[in-house]
């Protein structure tokens, strides 16, 4: 019989129980998690929102900033998601300190997107591993024009 046409559960006082329907079995069952209390299961990522937007301020053309991130504890990965209110962004880094830098550059910069091709009003977003607690955000402006953002805001993912 479908469910349309079957009586929904009711407690001791007449009144409707968390139920759900069971398929094979074609009736209502209770819906009991642990100790009697529904089960519920939260999903999805655990981000931190960091915005940087104030302390890049003003971008002189030709010239760049670079603010350092604390990033939080358990932070997996780092995004960046930049926009320009007015000018032109040529570039955009994540840069990691090299733990190792006996290997190489004590800078490993990842570019995101290359920005000098999008116009001045997209928005840009990368998500990157984290490779070292000690990151920094690096924007560099165009040369025509200063660079004012309309938001700068790096995610820690803790997923």
């Amino acid at each position: 019989m479908p469910w349309t046409q079957k009586q929904m559960l009711r407690d001791a006082n007449g009144d409707l129980i968390p139920q759900y329907w069971d398929v094979a079995e074609q009736d209502f069952k209770p819906l009991t998690g642990q100790g009697g209390a529904n089960d519920v299961r939260l999903t999805g990522s655990n981000v931190e929102k960091i915005n940087i937007t104030q302390e890049v301020g003003i971008i002189p053309a030709g010239g760049n900033k670079r603010i350092n991130i604390n990033v939080p504890q358990r932070t997996k990965s780092i995004s960046l998601y930049i926009r320009a209110l007015a000018g032109r962004i040529s570039s955009a880094h994540i840069e990691f300190r090299n733990l190792n830098p006996s290997y190489g550059s004590p800078i490993n910069s990842i570019e995101l997107t290359p920005v000098a091709d999008l116009p001045s009003s997209a928005p840009v977003f990368k998500k990157e591993e984290l490779v070292s607690d000690g990151v920094g955000i690096r924007i560099e402006a165009d040369s025509g024009t200063d660079v004012e953002l309309q938001f700068a805001i790096v995610y820690c993912w803790r997923d």
